[in-house]
């Protein structure tokens, strides 16, 4: 990995950037504000977080290896793993929404999420974690969304309750106020849903986790862990 725009690197691996940021903690934050892939590079737009959101440059990870997005310090690093047994994985990283008036939504998305990280070309977007939402024009949209449990949109939290009331504070549409939902294995999760001023619905959700083959094996028989 590399930086342009900082006297920093480059860093081969992810023990070279653990080990740099032991020698030299760094004493701001990266917020990434897009990336796109390059002939197996990932190439990332950046911006530090006390520049308001301004673009620094580009973040380039030069192997193919991505893993999670991890903390350290107080910059975040988004790496991905493509290759698993051999095997090529994909990545879902972002959502664009269309819309017969953008602006509307922008404002509308503006008083949850904050400024946006990027409004460039008629693309108006924000950073979510490890994933992004943009808001575009679209000349197949027409009005609001008829069908709107079609396709939900999550954002995951720890505190579906506490980000609940921030959203509502915030003018937030809801639809659904907070209720627990599954029994089964690493189902017992808070959710809350929302809706926008197309009507596309979306959600506040705990975190999930992913059955163990153990649980898998329990699927279907109507047995249950002690």
């Amino acid at each position: 990995m590399h930086f342009e725009g900082v006297p920093a690197g480059p860093f081969i691996g992810r023990d070279a950037i653990q080990a740099a940021y032991r020698e030299q903690p760094p004493d701001d934050e990266v917020e990434i504000l897009g990336a796109e892939d390059r002939d197996g590079v990932v190439v990332a737009r950046y911006a530090w977080r006390r520049d308001g959101g301004r673009q620094a440059g580009r973040d380039a990870a030069l192997s193919p290896q991505r893993a999670h997005s991890q903390a350290r310090g107080h910059v975040r690093i988004a790496l991905y793993d493509r290759s698993q047994k051999g095997e090529t994985q994909m990545n879902l990283n972002g959502l664009l929404i269309g819309s017969e008036n953008p602006q509307r939504l922008v404002e509308y998305y503006t008083k949850l999420f904050g400024k946006p990280n990027w409004d460039e070309g008629g693309y108006v977007g924000w950073q979510i974690g490890s994933g992004s939402v943009t808001i575009a024009a679209h000349d197949q949209v027409k009005g609001k969304n008829a069908t709107p449990g079609r396709l939900i949109w999550n954002i995951e939290t720890a505190d579906v309750k506490g980000q609940f009331e921030k959203f509502k504070t915030a003018g937030a549409t809801i639809v659904k106020e907070p209720y627990q939902m599954g029994e089964a294995p690493g189902q017992d999760v808070a959710i809350a849903t929302f809706a926008d001023p197309d009507n596309n619905y979306f959600q506040l959700m705990s975190p999930m986790e992913m059955p163990t083959e153990a649980d898998r094996s329990l699927t279907g028989t109507g047995a249950r862990q002690p």
